[in-house]
């Protein structure tokens, strides 16, 4: 008889230390996932915000899972939910650095082209400008025209500083600008 209950005492504290031992926080997943959130934040944010804060949700609704396990007794708990969210979560977060990672280096490439378009139509309007019949009627406008291409010059110079910081999206509405305003003068040049 004591053998039997020894027996049952035994199996009963087996089967509570292996429920107990299943219902563990998801410690590896939780690091792996805060780890991704961490290497993806800084670029994900900026070129891909919608893939960050899905997996940034998924993280989060893992973190209510979590809390709300805990709030449970040891014997009813299951990380299962919040393990799966954090997995998501994870490649949710390295999908979005990638996405991240391609825009940037498109937007790089976009600002490197159109600051190759700029620089060349500064030079375009200064050879226009070269080019214009220098008389007593036209000499206004063409100190106006000096001044601008040279205010330009400085526009250029800032835009390329843009991309030096990697603040590509910027950088692209000052060569827009240059752009825009060097076709301008042309024109003007062209009709005087």
């Amino acid at each position: 008889m004591k053998t039997r209950l020894i027996l049952k005492l035994g199996a009963a504290a087996g089967l509570a230390a292996l429920l107990i031992g299943c219902a563990q926080v998801p410690f590896t997943e939780l690091k792996a996932a805060q780890k991704a959130r961490e290497d993806a934040r800084e670029i994900a944010e900026k070129y891909a915000p919608d893939d960050y804060n899905a997996a940034l949700k998924l993280y989060d609704d893992a973190r209510t899972e979590i809390e709300a396990q805990n709030g449970k007794s040891s014997f009813m708990r299951s990380y299962a939910k919040a393990a799966d969210l954090l997995g998501q979560a994870k490649t949710g977060f390295e999908n979005a650095q990638k996405a991240a990672e391609t825009k940037l280096a498109q937007a790089k490439g976009a600002a490197e082209e159109k600051a190759t378009a700029a620089s060349a139509a500064i030079d375009a309007a200064r050879e226009a400008l070269g080019k214009v019949r220098k008389t007593s009627r036209n000499r206004a406008d063409r100190a106006r025209w000096q001044s601008e291409i040279d205010g330009l010059s400085a526009t250029l110079e800032d835009a390329n500083d843009y991309v030096t910081s990697g603040n590509y999206d910027q950088a692209v509405g000052y060569f827009d600008t240059v752009l825009k305003e060097c076709d301008r003068i042309q024109t003007e040049i062209s009709g005087s």
